[in-house]
């Protein structure tokens, strides 16, 4: 089973991707284009799930690793 990568983003900033999407390493995932809202990926990958958790005020972005990584 491959591993996923779980990033959160404070929900003061909209994420830019959504399920389904490819990304890249190294591309924002939010639709901020200050360097201080920058949330980068770590993995390139497809977005499996984004979701907001309420009680910690965030979306949660989950991304399944490509096989290339």
């Amino acid at each position: 089973m491959t591993a996923r990568w779980i990033l959160r983003i404070d929900a003061t900033e909209s994420p830019a991707v959504h399920a389904g999407d490819f990304v890249r390493k190294g591309q924002n995932l939010c639709a901020a284009v200050s360097a201080e809202a920058a949330h980068i990926c770590p993995v390139s990958g497809v977005v499996e799930e984004v979701r907001f958790d309420p009680a910690q005020h965030e979306f949660v972005i989950s991304v399944a690793p490509s096989q290339e990584e």
